[in-house]
């Protein structure tokens, strides 16, 4: 079963509880991390990186959790802390796939995804391939970018917004969109023209091959889309 894990990066922002969270995250992380000079990229990156620990610790053991799980940093280190001095934390080793997906090493039966956006991260995980995308809908949309984005049955549902609701209905795209290239492992490389979302139907229609994709959006938080692609359909109201 399918988990999403969602978390405000913000608190990373302090230097006590980035010296807290270093630890926890695998070491290529880590100098990563110790390597950035924005404070924002470089919060948003180790959050991403112990939510990712904490997801692969907590996993096989919430077989009844919610689809969605929001923890807060505070929570989630004390849990790691507590776990590693009982010698049982899973510190990931992340390694790519030919094509760039990543994958953990030593965990060959779990999938993940990650993103973060604005202040937010989020964490995917599951037994089966899983893509996984948060959007801020608090930017500038460029033209450009919509050509590249919108399928033309995407570009007439969009002039036919009204401009208010336009950058919700752009960023729900983009971001299923984003999840499906995960998904797949193609990365930027999908030309997203070829992909056609129905947010009615729950699915992602890949035109190249014709096959449908299970497609999730969850609006867990204001003037944010998280958007979730795996092969289990969802019930998102449990």
């Amino acid at each position: 079963m399918p988990i999403l894990y969602l978390m405000n990066a913000t608190p990373f922002l302090e230097e006590s509880v980035l010296q807290a969270a270093l630890p926890l995250v695998d070491i290529k992380r880590r100098e990563r991390v110790m390597q950035m000079k924005d404070n924002k990229n470089r919060a948003l990156s180790l959050a991403a990186g112990v939510l990712l620990s904490y997801a692969v610790t907590c996993y096989k053991k919430e077989k009844k959790t919610p689809f969605l799980r929001e923890v807060s940093a505070k929570e989630l280190i004390d849990y790691l802390k507590t776990k590693e001095k009982q010698g049982i934390v899973s510190i990931p080793q992340i390694e790519m796939y030919a094509n760039g997906k990543p994958y953990l090493k030593d965990m060959p039966d779990i999938c993940f995804n990650l993103s973060h956006s604005g202040d937010y991260v989020v964490c995917a995980i599951s037994g089966s391939e899983i893509g996984a995308d948060i959007q801020n809908h608090k930017r500038n949309i460029k033209e450009g970018v919509l050509k590249k984005v919108l399928h033309e049955v995407e570009k007439e549902k969009y002039e036919d917004f009204l401009e208010a609701e336009k950058a919700s209905l752009f960023f729900q795209i983009w971001a299923a969109k984003e999840a499906y290239s995960k998904y797949t492992g193609e990365g930027l490389s999908i030309d997203f023209r070829l992909l056609l979302t129905d947010f009615k139907e729950g699915i992602i229609l890949d035109t190249r091959t014709g096959l449908k994709h299970n497609l999730h959006l969850i609006s867990a938080l204001p003037d944010y889309t998280i958007a979730v692609v795996c092969k289990e359909k969802i019930d998102l109201k449990v």
